[in-house]
């Protein structure tokens, strides 16, 4: 679930062309990953999902925000 409920900035925002400095990068993912955790939270109040912010791992296409339901045991 998390591998298809992510999305990488750089599929979103193009640092030329949107006149966006890479220093703000790490903030924006911060913003996007707290609305993801307001909208889910408000759309399935009965369920738990647990929403990462990646913004340096060597194995992703630079920042990434995914999420995913929460199990229970």
């Amino acid at each position: 679930e998390g591998v298809v409920n992510h999305v990488h900035l750089w599929d979103l925002f193009d640092l030329d062309d949107e006149g966006l400095p890479e220093e703000a990068v790490p903030d924006l993912a911060q913003v996007l990953g707290s609305t993801w955790r307001c909208a889910l939270q408000q759309r399935f109040p009965d369920r738990d999902f647990e929403v990462s912010v990646v913004l340096d791992d060597p194995e992703e296409y630079g920042p990434t925000i995914a999420f995913s339901t929460v199990r229970h045991s």
